[in-house]
């Protein structure tokens, strides 16, 4: 197997508005999802000073990054929770449909998988993959559920061009040449190794939730002894 690594994402969006730095876009997908609970809750409005507290910015640092969008629709009484949200989805693509697969059918696996809301807004999970053949065999879930080394003809075959990765202490780096052979262009990694693909077309995102939790631990076990004289 040829030993990959993925190299830091560009991570910029570019379209006819010009090109959206990283700190910018993770902020509007912040304020997308905010809209969408505000939206549901039948909010109309919103203000930029409302929108900053929520999202942890300045109203100044909100209304500049509203300035890669073609519309907000703003008046008198702040911004039109719809119109706004509806305007971050067309500039981010997140109105178009997203094919995704799930690689690891562990407890963390089937909680996403269970979980409805995270597949939404143009993200559509087709696939589940396990390296383990009886897990694949016995169980019950709400997609097609495939073996690990069918990863690549079924991504292929499926259009999948996003995969999230759970599997814990599998080489998650034969998982992802699989899953970029296959067409996959981003992978969300969940799985305790830090993976690194190297190519430039491959965004990949490593989220460790055990490390977050050990990290705030020792930051409450610190803050309680004395300082260092």
């Amino acid at each position: 197997m040829k030993n990959i690594t993925i190299p830091a994402m560009p991570y910029r969006l570019r379209n006819k508005a010009g090109r959206i730095p990283r700190p910018t876009l993770e902020r509007l997908c912040r304020v997308y999802s905010m809209l969408g609970e505000l939206t549901l809750r039948g909010e109309a409005t919103i203000s930029s000073k409302e929108i900053g507290e929520a999202i942890g910015a300045g109203s100044h640092t909100v209304r500049k990054d509203f300035s890669y969008l073609s519309e907000t629709g703003i008046s008198g009484s702040g911004y039109d929770t719809v119109r706004l949200r509806d305007a971050v989805a067309s500039r981010l693509g997140l109105d178009s449909e997203t094919r995704a697969c799930l690689v690891g059918l562990n407890q963390l696996g089937l909680a996403l998988l269970g979980h409805a809301r995270m597949f939404s807004s143009g993200l559509t999970l087709v696939a589940g993959f396990d390296p383990n053949l009886n897990v694949v065999e016995t169980i019950e879930a709400g997609v097609p559920v495939y073996p690990s080394y069918e990863i690549t003809e079924v991504v292929r075959r499926e259009r999948i061009t996003l995969a999230v990765i759970t599997v814990a202490g599998g080489n998650i780096r034969e998982i992802a040449e699989r899953l970029v052979q296959g067409g996959v262009r981003g992978i969300v990694n969940l799985a305790p190794q830090v993976l690194k693909i190297r190519d430039a077309g491959v965004h990949v995102n490593n989220l460790d939730f055990i490390g977050e939790f050990r990290v705030v631990s020792a930051l409450l076990a610190h803050a309680g002894r004395p300082a260092a004289v």
